[in-house]
């Protein structure tokens, strides 16, 4: 979301508050790691990457918000978190023991991912057509 938001921004003309978005997005990543890491290894690594994405979001979001009135309809929103909640929720169900099963689980993942946004009418025909035309 980070660098979508971002290329938004700087393709409005503000490529300056991309590279504000960017360096504050950064600054609190370095921050976090060095805090995190240390007592938490790559669990604190993963940590400080959330954060710092969505600190990222948030101030690029509050800037689109601000700068055009919108960013992303409520309810999109709300389905796109309930989905991702679902995934996350699915994952902490089972730890793979090995990279095969790492990549298996992302795959489904990414399956009951796409079939949430589905059943939830967030995407819809045209959209599954453009993602079969990449595929294709």
């Amino acid at each position: 979301l980070v660098t979508v938001i971002t290329t938004i921004i700087s393709a409005s003309g503000r490529p300056s508050i991309s590279l504000l978005v960017g360096c504050v997005t950064l600054a609190t990543s370095a921050g976090l790691n060095a805090v995190l890491i240390p007592g938490y290894g790559l669990r604190g690594a993963a940590m400080s990457t959330t954060v710092a994405m969505l600190v990222g979001t948030m101030i690029g979001g509050a800037y689109l918000w601000k700068r055009f009135g919108l960013l992303l309809p409520v309810p999109s929103a709300l389905r796109i978190a309930g989905c991702s909640a679902l995934v996350y929720w699915i994952s902490l169900l089972v730890t793979p023991t090995s990279r095969l099963l790492i990549v298996v689980q992302l795959a489904l993942a990414s399956l009951v991912y796409l079939a949430g946004l589905v059943v939830s009418r967030e995407i819809g025909r045209e959209e599954l057509s453009a993602l079969k035309r990449v595929f294709t």
